[in-house]
């Protein structure tokens, strides 16, 4: 965990999941904004999975997006799921991120 006066950042905090599976790689918090970032690295071996991957890991942190907001008193939280290809391939969606 990495803390200043503006941020806090966390690396897979065990005390923001809900199930073993359901847990965030990466969790920024802007301390002065009251916003966070939830980052779900995911990096495959092909390029067909790739935007079903992006897809799920949105729908899967979009509970845990809520509970962030509630808990800590946040204005906004994103999700952000950089999801790669081993052969360097990364979606269209990633870029509107």
């Amino acid at each position: 965990m990495l803390v200043n006066p503006s941020y806090k950042i966390t690396v897979r905090d065990p005390n923001y999941r809900t199930t073993y599976n359901n847990r965030q790689d990466i969790v920024i918090l802007n301390t002065t904004v009251k916003e966070s970032h939830l980052m779900d690295v995911a990096i495959l071996s092909g390029h067909k999975l790739l935007h079903s991957t992006l897809t799920e890991k949105v729908q899967k942190h979009t509970e845990l997006k809520e509970e962030l907001i509630r808990i800590r008193l946040l204005k906004t939280a994103h999700i952000v799921p950089p999801v790669l290809s081993a052969t360097g391939i990364i979606p269209n969606e990633l870029n509107e991120i």
